[in-house]
């Protein structure tokens, strides 16, 4: 297949398992708001995008108060 043929393939494979996910919510690094308020550290989730922890099988654990959007971020 050419780079093309191969890009829409998975192009369609992820918004396929995306829809048969049925999350809740739709959202992405970009739409998170890192006011001072929250205290979140826009490095921290920059890395966390990377998935790099998925390949070193690490978890993560996300707490805060109530009403803090812990959903959304994860």
């Amino acid at each position: 297949m050419t780079n093309h043929q191969w890009e829409d393939c998975e192009n369609n494979k992820i918004d396929r398992l995306h829809k048969q996910a049925n999350f809740r919510q739709n959202a992405s690094l970009g739409d998170i708001s890192y006011v001072s308020a929250k205290d979140l550290d826009k490095n921290m989730f920059a890395g966390l995008g990377t998935l790099e922890f998925v390949l070193r099988k690490e978890n993560i654990i996300i707490c805060c108060d109530s009403g803090t959007e812990k959903s959304y971020l994860s």
